[in-house]
């Protein structure tokens, strides 16, 4: 097997000339949602892959140089069993040190057994070995330490969505400071309005001293677990004091603000789940300006601008990931100018294969020039990019990989699934079928995608499969269901 990856060809849609080079970015047989998270630092790229073995449990993080797409290094915990859900789910990078979550983890670090305890691992980049393990001091079952890693420098942020959580998904959250060098817990974070449900640490990000952290289940200003509003706050690294609480000045209930962040020197972006970003000054809290693209429709991509986000300078990142641009969910990525919050371009999946949900845009990161964008879904890759154009009306997109080895898989794809059914995403095969019958989804609503226990991917393409379709559609399906119930005939 190939483990270089393959020099592709940048390609203008709306121009017939190249602008840079790209390189595609692949994974081990047998790996699945690689490209589920990504960071780069300098020429340095790490991409995570949250299942790597037969059972569909135990994940990995790959270290690529940003020059030449060359796959460096392969990261895997000491300690890594079968029980190591998730290991890659986040990851982190500054410098020679890569942060991973791991959030899955079953068994803490003395040994005690206990569902998803949760850890976070400090590498070398350098040579891939494992310097320390991470563990909170009040660690407890259930916490889901690891969702998120942030690193810089020499301080490593790692968020706990679950923490003391009543039940699966209602923690209120936590995160965590500790030493990059030493692997001391130095801070716990907490939001000094948390509540129950808030999953405050599920996503982080850092720079300097300067911490942020998403908390997008929370209800500020309706019942906790329902309003869902979203916010995200700002702390110091050095004394754990919270500095700020960010919400949008239009801020509404579903919203999910905080379902993404990120950092760069006092700018602050702040992602949703509904379809826009936002940009903030760390400084002070206030926000600057609010990003949406420019050729969005609502809920053509169930929200998706958004989801994913990142900044380097003045320069910001937003991924769409269920863009259908160029196929049914291929996805996209956005450019906006921070200063401003103007949209500089747009990059999306070539399709060349007709491949859909492609889910390009999934992650991202930008450190200087290079971007680094996940796509998780069915190409299971991720890409490099070493330039963008600065014109809103050009579309780029990566060709398909010259000279590469076919990649085969035993993870279950989206094809296998007729109409009237979703991808469940919930493993290889031997775990059952992926497909499953929206027919089966609680309320036949997209709020019945989110309370079926699915990976966040099973969830999003329930609500593409099942409740894509308009309004009148689903009046005449709804409709015709019920007359068949009760035994009439309708002629349309």
């Amino acid at each position: 097997m190939v483990h270089v990856s393959s020099k592709v060809a940048t390609l203008i849609i709306s121009l017939a000339v190249a602008v840079s080079d790209a390189y595609e970015l692949l994974p081990d047989e047998g790996s699945y949602d690689f490209g589920f998270s990504v960071d780069i630092s300098g020429d340095t790229v790490v991409v995570g892959s949250t299942t790597t073995d037969a059972c569909g449990c135990l994940g990995a993080a790959f270290i690529f140089s940003a020059l030449d797409g060359t796959r460096l290094h392969k990261l895997v915990p000491e300690d890594g069993t079968s029980c190591d859900y998730n290991f890659g789910v986040d990851v982190a990078i500054s410098g020679d040190t890569v942060v991973v979550g791991a959030n899955g983890q079953d068994i803490d670090i003395d040994g005690s057994a206990g569902d998803n305890y949760g850890s976070a691992y400090i590498l070398s980049a350098l040579d891939g070995t494992e310097l320390h393990k991470l563990v909170p001091d009040d660690h407890a079952p259930g916490d889901s330490f690891g969702r998120s890693v942030a690193i810089s420098g020499d301080t490593v942020v790692v968020g706990a969505s679950d923490y003391q959580g009543r039940s699966f998904n209602e923690g209120f959250g936590s995160a965590y400071i500790f030493s990059a060098s030493t692997g001391t817990q130095l801070h716990k974070l907490v939001p000094e309005d948390g509540a129950s449900c808030d999953w405050f640490g599920r996503v982080s990000a850092i720079d300097g001293d300067t911490v942020v952290i998403g908390a997008d289940q929370d209800a500020d200003s309706g019942p906790d677990c329902v309003d869902r509003m979203g916010s995200a706050y700002i702390f110091s690294a050095s004394t754990g004091t919270q500095l700020h609480k960010l919400v949008p000045e239009d801020g509404a209930p579903g919203d999910q603000f905080g379902y993404s962040v990120a950092i760069s020197g006092n700018i602050v972006v702040v992602g949703t789940y509904s379809e826009s970003a936002y940009i903030f000054s760390a400084l002070d809290g206030t926000q600057l300006h609010k990003l949406v693209p420019e050729d969005g429709a609502p809920y053509d991509t169930f929200g998706s601008f958004g989801r994913s986000v990142a900044i380097s300078g003045n320069t910001v990142v937003v991924g769409a990931k269920w863009d259908d641009i160029n196929g049914s969910g291929n996805g996209s990525v956005y450019k906006f100018s921070a200063s401003n919050g103007t949209q500089l371009a747009k990059v999306v999946h070539n399709n060349d294969d007709d491949i859909r949900y492609a889910m390009f845009g999934s992650s991202v990161a930008i450190s200087n020039s290079n971007t680094v964008v996940g796509s998780d879904g069915d190409t299971n890759s991720a890409y490099v990019f070493s330039d963008w154009l600065d014109s809103s009306d050009v579309r780029i997109a990566p060709s398909e990989p010259v000279a590469v080895e076919t990649k085969t898989t035993t993870s279950p794809t989206c094809d296998d699934c007729k109409d009237g059914e979703f991808c469940n995403y919930d493993g290889p095969s031997g775990f059952g079928s992926p497909c499953e019958l929206c027919s089966d989804v609680e309320a036949n609503s997209p709020r019945g995608c989110d309370t079926m226990n699915l990976p966040d991917k099973g969830a999003e393409d329930c609500k593409q499969r099942c409740f894509a379709s308009s309004s009148s559609s689903k009046s005449i399906a709804f409709l015709m269901s019920s007359a068949a119930v009760l035994g009439w005939s309708i002629i349309l």
